[in-house]
């Protein structure tokens, strides 16, 4: 369960400026869903803080506004490669799979939206986290409580256009557990 919502704040990182709510509600394309539809490839690292294990991370990802779903959201199908190294840097094993996810506005009070964020492709579905995007700084903070005393937060720094970097850490009764940094780019058609 942990793995699914974790990957849900990756999706974090596909938000820039944010539309107003009547736009979204009627379901035009807002400017942050029309910069950030597209193919994007990310690479990075989770590093596991008690073990300094590492573990590699690519992901490929398909972003979409779909208008046409009773609440409007941006909509991304990610496929997810990870490789386990040894304390050398040799794969040990290694996983792949797939996660569908959309984020959509709540609420707007001058330059921060307010987010949610969910899985699959029904936008009216369970929330599973709530974020808020920065307008003029083009930072995206997400918080999730996942229960049991674990607590993801990410933040997707997209100042530069065309690129993202997505850092997050799991925390676990107070103690952060992993920690991870993934840099994103979009890939010309």
């Amino acid at each position: 369960m942990s793995i699914r919502f974790a990957r849900l704040a990756v999706l974090a990182f596909l938000i820039l400026p944010l539309p107003v709510i009547a736009s979204a509600a009627a379901g035009a394309k807002p400017d942050w869903a029309q910069r950030m539809a597209g193919r994007w490839q990310g690479e990075g690292a989770r590093i596991e803080i008690s073990t300094g294990a590492q573990t590699l991370v690519e992901v490929g990802v398909v972003s979409e506004w779909h208008p046409e779903l009773p609440l409007p959201a941006l909509v991304s199908k990610n496929h997810f490669k990870e490789t386990v190294l040894d304390v050398d840097g040799n794969p040990v094993s290694s996983r792949q799979y797939d996660r569908i996810y959309w984020v959509r506005e709540n609420s707007r009070q001058g330059a921060r939206a307010e987010l949610l964020l969910g899985s699959g492709t029904d936008s009216s579905g369970p929330i599973a986290s709530r974020g808020s995007y920065d307008l003029q700084s083009f930072i995206m903070i997400v918080q999730q409580d996942l229960g049991s005393g674990t607590r993801i937060h990410s933040q997707s720094d997209m100042s530069n256009p065309g690129m993202t970097v997505y850092n997050e850490m799991i925390w676990l009764n107070g103690r952060k557990k992993t920690q991870s940094e993934i840099r994103y780019q979009l890939q010309t058609p």
